[in-house]
């Protein structure tokens, strides 16, 4: 049982701490350069890292630098999009731009829905398909995102496995008995490393309608339950408010010893205290285990699921926190970004966030390893840059979160 914690600040020092990060857990790499290599972040939706939703593409560029330059080059990137955009056939791989970091780099990218499969046992004797990638890579990290989850109160790497199931029904049918069907899945399918994304968090009622938190953080081990206990400490909340962790302590999965391990640890100058997340009573309602079985198998009949796909219910939906994400269709069509001179001074921010470390806003779109993100452009504390074209989906991200991150940003002056 291992866990490390480094605090990261800009994108060089996340390659640093990956790097170190190698050399402490080297004897899980495989032997074999032809090994097959998984990395499962978390892709729950099209929200971009800097929201606090999903994984942060420097941290992925960094742990594939890592493993190309150790002579790796079978990796692929996977995760099973959650239920919303699956139904939608929204392709979030190619909106976080995924897909053209994998093109940078010539790594894979796998949409795990989509994966040949095998059965697995959940509570009650229930048979559930998961991908038969996650059971045969030889080397697969986890590198889920520290956010808080309204269902779960804290989603990290126990949580983050829920990708691994293979299509809707799978994936509805862990809601049966969440927090044991989760212990299910960490028995079944066992990453060999943990690296969390705790660069920017989420506070609130995650995973999508908290607030980013700028922690600079990034946590690995070899062990799920103990990462996961430390990143309780980390946010402020009691492993026992967290139920996946405490049926683990009661079920014997997580041990006094865990917790005495993470205890031991001085976690002071990192530690912040985190907003819970604050459902309403519908969405209570709507997700209490002793109905919530019923309520999923209404809500997958396809009258009932057709009325749900309208946009104007879509919006009553979310408007009541019965539904989290929006299903925007709309592709962006972005013709490039421009420096508004007048307003640029010179403050840097935007090339210490850039996932391929290049000198935005110089050269933003214009070099061949841009892998147009947008990182630089979102961060901008003073609204410097200018997209020529339209912002399609990223629309609805900026309402919601475009002056928070930019006021996050403005810490690294």
């Amino acid at each position: 049982m291992k866990v490390s914690l480094f605090q990261c600040r800009d994108t060089q020092q996340i390659r640093d701490a990956i790097s170190k990060i190698f050399n402490e857990y080297d004897h899980l790499l495989p032997q074999s350069k032809d090994s097959v290599i998984l990395l499962k972040p978390n892709l729950n939706s099209y929200m971009n890292a800097l929201t606090g939703n999903t994984t942060d593409l420097r941290l992925l560029v960094a742990v594939i630098r890592l493993l190309k330059e150790r002579g790796f080059h079978d990796i692929t990137i996977g995760d099973g999009t959650s239920s919303g955009f699956y139904r939608n056939k929204i392709d979030v791989i190619s909106r976080l731009r995924i897909d053209r970091l994998a093109r940078r780099f010539g790594v894979k990218t796998l949409d795990l829905n989509y994966t040949p499969h095998e059965a697995i046992d959940f509570e009650e004797e229930t048979k559930v398909r998961v991908s038969k990638l996650c059971r045969e890579a030889d080397l697969f990290i986890n590198l889920p995102k520290l956010k808080m989850h309204f269902e779960t109160m804290m989603s990290v790497c126990l949580k983050n496995l829920i990708g691994c199931l293979v299509g809707l029904d799978s994936k509805q049918k862990v809601h049966d008995s969440l927090a044991k069907n989760i212990l299910h899945l960490n028995r079944a399918l066992k990453p060999h490393l943990h690296i969390v994304d705790g660069l920017i968090g989420m506070e609130g009622t995650g995973p999508s309608r908290g607030t980013p938190v700028k922690m600079n953080l990034v946590i690995a081990g070899d062990d799920p339950f103990a990462v996961d206990l430390l990143c309780a400490r980390l946010v402020g909340v009691d492993h026992w408010e967290v139920p996946v962790l405490r049926t683990a302590l009661r079920l014997g999965s997580a041990t006094s010893e865990h917790v005495r391990h993470v205890d031991g640890l001085d976690l002071s100058k990192y530690a912040r205290s985190f907003c819970r997340p604050k459902a309403n009573v519908l969405a209570r309602l709507a997700s209490n285990q002793r109905w919530q079985r019923y309520l999923i198998g209404i809500r997958l009949h396809p009258f009932v699921s057709w009325i749900f796909n309208l946009d104007t219910v879509g919006k009553l939906l979310n408007w009541s926190g019965l539904r989290q994400d929006i299903f925007n269709l709309q592709e962006p069509n972005i013709a490039g970004v421009r420096v508004l001179n007048d307003r640029c001074d010179d403050c840097r921010i935007c090339s210490r966030y850039c996932p391929m470390l290049l000198n935005p806003p110089h050269e933003v779109m214009k070099s061949s390893e841009c892998i147009e993100c947008l990182y630089c452009y979102l961060v901008c504390p003073v609204n410097a840059m200018q997209v020529d074209g339209e912002l399609g989906f990223l629309e609805e991200q900026l309402k919601r979160y475009g002056e928070i991150v930019r006021n996050m940003s403005k810490e690294s002056r």
